[in-house]
C-alpha cells in the first residue's frame, strides 16, 4: 500500500541555487509519514508522545536525489512500510511531481529505519498492538 501526500515547496525551503535544500527531503519523507498516521491509521500521531510514551527514533536513513525540486512545485510524497520487525519498521519514499502522471520522474527516493522505544527509558520496545493489527492488515501478513 502506496500513501501519498502532496504539498507545494515554500520559497522557504530552497537554498541560494534555487533547489530544495537537501535536509528538506527527510523533513518532506517525515511529513508523510505524519500523514500516514492521520489518514491511514487513524491515530493521531501525537497520541504516541503524549498519551503512549512510544517514539520511534530513526536508526538508519539514506536518499538518492535525482531530479530538482524548486519553489513552487507541486510534490507528492510516496510513502510505503517495506517491512516490520517486532520492534521496527523501514519505509520507503519518493518524491515526484504528480502532475506528470504515471511517467514522473522520481526527484528523490529513500529509505528509513524506525525503532519503537519507550521514551522514559530510550529503549527498545514491541510495536504497539493496534498498530501491528493495522499495519499487518496493509502488508497483507
Amino acid at each position: 500500500m502506496i500513501h501519498r501526500y502532496r504539498m507545494r515547496v515554500p520559497f522557504g525551503h530552497t537554498d541560494h541555487a534555487g533547489l530544495v535544500y537537501y535536509p528538506r527531503v527527510f523533513h518532506y519523507f517525515h511529513l508523510a509519514y505524519e500523514d500516514f498516521f492521520h489518514e491511514v491509521l487513524k491515530i493521531p500521531f501525537q497520541e504516541f508522545f503524549e498519551k503512549r510514551g512510544v517514539g520511534a527514533p530513526i536508526v538508519h536513513c539514506e536518499s538518492d536525489f535525482t531530479g530538482p525540486i524548486r519553489h513552487g512545485d507541486t510534490i507528492e510524497v510516496r510513502a510505503q512500510i517495506l517491512r516490520r520487525s517486532e520492534r521496527s519498521w523501514t519505509w520507503r519514499f519518493e518524491i515526484v511531481r504528480p502532475d506528470e502522471g504515471q511517467d514522473a520522474q522520481v526527484l528523490a527516493a529513500g529509505t528509513i529505519t524506525k525503532v519503537f522505544v519507550d521514551l522514559k527509558t530510550m529503549k527498545a520496545v514491541a510495536m504497539e498492538p493496534d498498530v501491528r493489527e493495522k499495519v499487518d492488515r496493509l502488508l497483507e501478513f
